[in-house]
């Protein structure tokens, strides 16, 4: 009986993914390769300044034909797309860019970020099903699948889906790392965790840290779950989760709004004003473990 669930609950799965599949990959060339979206049309003049150096010398010199020189995306998206635009298929373009290499290859990007929003629908199937059952997991998968601003982006070879993929992926293997009791599995998905972790926080420069709470709460809490009959190691595991969570207290969040506040009022009017808060996201994610410290 377990395993006809379990088989039923993968074929549906399987029905979600080829609904998902044909929204997000019907109509990528929408603008016959003019690239409107802002975000994916730097990509591509990015890409196209990028070539392979004469030398080995040359890859590791600053000034490698490799450098992109611009991190506003981060680098995983761009290096992974120009590595790939050599194996892009032949597209269906009509109009001046249908001979334009990069037009191609950015169609492709766009069928690479369908590719990854489809495994945000199946991790999000793993997770709901790990943390509640079959069906709340269909259900959220569902949800992701046919969502509108879903399958708009998975139109764009822009970040949000990559970064949405590596979001749930590291969401997923610090869930399992906090419920895996055997110390092999517990070091095999803490391993995944922080690989994950490392493709997400360096993938995108804006967002680096923003997948650092589910690592280190993960990590706090299988360490006070597993170790309660150990006065010790119970107060270093509630000392942990208590630095982890202490971000999101009161006073943290006073101290971090005070830092900001003065960073704001000591920039000069040169900085344009909605550049600070890239100063302010610095404050936040840098230095929280400080103000963790100084909430205990």
């Amino acid at each position: 009986m377990r395993f006809f669930n379990r088989f039923w609950a993968w074929l549906v799965l399987a029905l979600i993914l080829l609904l998902a599949a044909y929204f997000r990959w019907t109509g990528l060339a929408w603008d016959n390769g003019y690239l409107f979206h802002p975000d994916e049309r730097q990509i591509a003049l990015i890409i196209s300044k990028l070539q392979p150096p004469d030398t080995l010398a040359a890859f590791f010199s600053p000034d490698s034909s490799l450098n992109p020189k611009f991190f506003a995306y981060g680098s995983l998206p761009i290096y992974l797309l120009r590595a790939l635009i050599p194996f892009a298929p032949p597209t269906q373009i009509v109009g001046p860019w249908a001979d334009d290499q990069l037009a191609r290859g950015i169609l492709f990007g766009r069928w690479l970020s369908g590719l990854f929003d489809l495994g945000t629908i199946v991790l999000t199937f793993l997770l709901g099903r790990r943390a509640y059952s079959a069906r709340v997991g269909l259900f959220a998968a569902a949800c992701v699948a046919f969502t509108a601003l879903h399958i708009q982006l998975a139109h764009f070879y822009a970040v949000d889906t990559l970064l949405t993929f590596f979001v749930m992926a590291t969401l997923y293997a610090a869930f399992r790392l906090a419920e895996t009791e055997n110390a092999r599995d517990a070091r095999n998905w803490r391993a995944l965790c922080g690989i994950l972790f490392g493709l997400r926080a360096r993938g995108w420069a804006k967002f680096g840290a923003a997948c650092d709470d589910p690592f280190c709460k993960a990590l706090a809490l299988r360490c006070w779950y597993f170790s309660l009959r150990s006065r010790t190691r119970r107060w270093i595991g509630t000392h942990s989760a208590a630095m982890c969570c202490a971000k999101r207290s009161s006073r943290a969040a006073g101290w971090i709004t005070r830092t900001r506040v003065n960073l704001l009022a000591r920039c000069p009017s040169s900085i344009k004003l909605h550049k600070v808060q890239f100063g302010g996201w610095v404050c936040r994610w840098g230095f929280t473990r400080g103000a963790a410290r100084r909430c205990l």
